[in-house]
Order: structure tokens, then sequence, then C-alpha cells
């Protein structure tokens, strides 16, 4: 027994000394463990809004910053490019002119020149310097016209030098206006505001319209400059006036308020209706050779100045609407861009208290209750072994009357999963003890019986001496 005891105590005591530090460091493991998880678990949402609102408020600024880096690019580049393009508009004629008949003066193609390099001027230092954060389509688009406008000194050579034939310098004039206006769709249709696509497209088919007229007069320019007008040339002159009518008549609708009752005014004019007289005029003759012919209502002089006046009106109501649409495309731009700036910085710091008080949250959550509660537990178990047990299986041992519920008692520790545990833990030492005392109950008992049994032989000896002692005293 001593040695059991002994062995005990020594076995009690290696526990004090290497059980207690591996106990605690799980404890201490076990609760930086549980804070990790729950402020994980805080962490993870909030991570996956900031992304969230990271995603949505670039997109909203990159909506703002493309609006109004197109705007920018039409008010910048377009509308200044387009008073460029209507004087190539004008120089194409001149020059189809010129070819057609060799004679006439060089020295009006030559100013008219003069005024279209100094426009060209101002449209490629514009777009230098405001094109450098467009979009790629607009880029690619400007570089497209720019290698047109590179070629145009090599063909004003061979104009000069009468080498150039006449439907070449047309086709040639015609492919840079087409890059121009091929630049003002994608212009347009790239913005991701449907209206002011819209009212930017509205503004490209006016162009075009006013394009496909000056095509018509340059036809009819050379047609008086050669003193024939060729069956080829007069098909493609009908087509060219029923595309402009009916291209202006589709976009009229589209126009801005503004600039719709301007264009009904132009429509309404006398220039327009004498231009629509000598063009009906032009068409209902036909074809015609060795000069022009003495039916038609108009000279030659007259003919310059309707198709002048009117392409200035239809360049003019090209810039208005490109004018307003590109104002309230940048309107819309700067809007978005600041509602996109005030939103995400209010989202941004909504987000970031959140996370903030989330974080603060859990952690009051893990230090001030779970850890808590998970270290009394701890203390009440080690007590409960480290104490209370040993205590009460040394009085089991001194035979003393042992109650496991008092010794033992239930502690409350809620009703969660921290609970539970301390109900499992509470049953199982309860389980131990109670088998120890009735181990130390049936120890007894069979200790009891054993010394009754040893003491049954020793009553007739005990007798015996009883009775010999009891005579011979006195």
């Amino acid at each position: 027994m001593a040695h059991e005891q002994a062995d005990r105590e020594s076995r009690h005591r290696d526990s004090d000394e290497h059980g207690q530090p591996t106990a605690s460091n799980p404890r201490r493991g076990q609760q930086q463990s549980i804070k990790r998880r729950v402020i994980r678990l805080v962490l993870i949402p909030s991570v996956v809004a900031l992304v969230m609102w990271l995603v949505a408020s670039g997109y909203l600024i990159f909506q703002g910053f493309y609006n109004r880096e197109v705007a920018n690019s039409v008010r910048q580049v377009s509308i200044p490019a387009v008073s460029a393009l209507a004087s190539l508009q004008q120089e194409r004629r001149l020059s189809v002119a010129y070819l057609a008949q060799p004679s006439r003066d060089l020295q009006k193609l030559l100013d008219r020149r003069q005024q279209t390099d100094q426009r060209i001027a101002a449209m490629r230092s514009a777009a230098d310097s405001a094109l450098g954060n467009a979009p790629q389509s607009i880029a690619t688009q400007w570089r497209t016209l720019a290698g047109h406008l590179d070629e145009l000194p090599g063909v004003r050579s061979t104009i000069d030098a009468r080498s150039a034939d006449q439907q070449g310098v047309y086709d040639f004039y015609n492919d840079l206006l087409d890059a121009a206006t091929g630049l003002f769709d994608t212009q347009a249709r790239i913005v991701p505001d449907v209206t002011a696509a819209q009212g930017g497209i509205a503004a490209t088919e006016t162009f075009r319209a006013s394009d496909l007229m000056s095509r018509a007069g340059s036809k009819i320019d050379g047609a008086f400059g050669s003193r024939s007008f060729g069956q080829q040339d007069y098909l493609e002159f009908v087509s060219l006036v029923g595309a402009y009518h009916a291209g202006l008549a589709n976009v009229a609708p589209h126009l801005q308020a503004d600039v719709r009752r301007r264009h009904e005014g132009i429509t309404a004019g006398s220039p327009w209706k004498q231009l629509v007289a000598a063009e009906n005029a032009l068409i209902a003759g036909g074809p015609w050779r060795d000069g022009m012919p003495r039916a038609l209502p108009f000279t030659r002089a007259e003919w310059d100045t309707l198709t002048q006046q009117v392409s200035d009106d239809l360049i003019n109501l090209t810039v208005e609407q490109a004018d307003k649409v590109s104002a309230e495309t940048l309107r819309t731009g700067n809007g978005q861009l600041l509602t996109a700036s005030l939103g995400s910085l209010l989202a941004l710091s909504v987000a970031v208290a959140a996370i903030l008080w989330a974080i603060r949250q859990s952690r009051i959550l893990v230090d001030r209750a779970l850890s808590v509660r998970l270290a009394q537990l701890g203390r009440d178990a080690a007590a409960m072994v480290d104490e209370r047990l040993p205590a009460m299986m040394e009085r089991l041992r001194r035979r003393e009357k042992v109650d496991v519920a008092v010794e033992l008692p239930m502690q409350d520790y809620g009703s969660d999963e921290i609970g539970q545990v301390a109900q499992v833990i509470n049953r199982s030492l309860q389980a131990a003890a109670g088998a120890a005392v009735d181990e130390a109950k049936t120890r007894a008992a069979g200790v009891a019986m054993l010394m009754g049994v040893a003491r049954r032989p020793q009553r007739p000896l005990q007798r015996g001496l009883e009775g010999h002692r009891g005579p011979a005293d006195p």
C-alpha cells in the first residue's frame, strides 16, 4: 500500500511538472485557432464585398472616363476636323473640274489647298494632344485618316502635272473622306450611353449626306469641264442624289430639337428648293455630250453657288449636332465620374467601418465569451482532476464515506457546445469517481470478510486460553 501510494504521488508530481504545460498549450492553441477562425469568417465576406465594390466602382469610373474621353475627342478633334473636311470636299470638286478642263485657272484650286492645309494642320495638332488617352478603336481610325492625309501632297503634285486620272483623283478624295466618316462613326458607336450614341450617329449620317451631295456636285463639275455627261457618270449622279436625300430624310427625326428645326429651315429655304429643282432637271435631261444642254434652268455659276451654299448649311448642321451631343456626353461622363467617386468613397467608408466593427465584435466574442468560458472550463476540469478527485480517492482509502454528487458537482456552462462539452467532462469524472467508490466499497467488504474468516479459527483457542487462565487465577 505504501509503495502504491508513493508511486501514485510520483506520477502526480510528474503530471504537475510535465503535463500541466502541455495541457495549457493546447488550450491556448485552441483559443488562437478559434479567434483566427472567427476573424476569418468575418473577413472572407468582407473581402468579397470589397472586391465587388472595386469591380462595380471601377466599371462606373471607367464608363465615366470613357465617355469623357470620347466626348473630348469629338469636341477637340472631330468638330474642328469638319471644317478641314469641308475644305477637302471643295478641293475635290475643284481638282476634278481642273482635270476635266486643263485650260481652267489653277489659282482658285491653289487658294483652296492653302486653306485646306491650314485647317488640316490645326486638326492634326488637336488630334496629337487629344487622342493620347482615346480608346484604341478611335486611335486606329485616326491613323487610317492620317495615312490618307499623308498621301495628299503626292496626289496634288500629279494633279498639277496633269498626269493624274480624273476618276483616280475622285476616288482618292472619296476614300479620304470615307476614312473621316469612319472615324466619326466609331466615335458615335463606342459611347455606352444610348442617347449619346444615337445623337452621334445622327451627326455622322448628316456629314455622310453632305459628302454624298458634294460628290454629286463633283460629278456635275467634271461634266461641265469636259462638256460631257456620260451614262456611267449620270447613273452615279442619280444614285448619289437619291442617297443623300434619303439619308437626310432618315436622320432628321433623330436630330437634336434645335438642330432638327434648323434642318427644317434649310429644306424650306430657297437655296435648297433651287438645288432640288436643278438636280431634278439634270436627272430628267439624262446623259449628254457636246456641251451643257440649253434646256437646263441654271448656269454653271448658279450651280456652284447653290451647291456651295447648301453644302455649308449641311456642314454647319453636322457641327451643331456633334457639338450638342458631345457636350451632353461630356456632362454625362462628368456626372458618372462624380457619382462613382462619391459613391465609391461612401461605400468604401461603410465597408471599412463594417469590417472594423465586425472584427472588433468577433474579438470581443472570442476574448470575452469563448475564451473566458473555455478558460473557466479548463480551470474547473483541472481542479477536479488535480485536487478534488485525488482528495476523494484519499478519503476512500481511509474508508471515509464519500458522496460523488457533492464532491464533483455539475457546473452550469450553458446549453451551447461549451456547455455540452462541460457536461460530458463532468459525467466522465463522475463515472470514474463512482467506479472508484464502488471499487473501494468492494475492497472494504472483501477485507472485512477476510478478516472475519481469519478470526473464526481463533475463537476456540481464545476460549480455551480464557478457560485455562480462569481456574489458575485465585
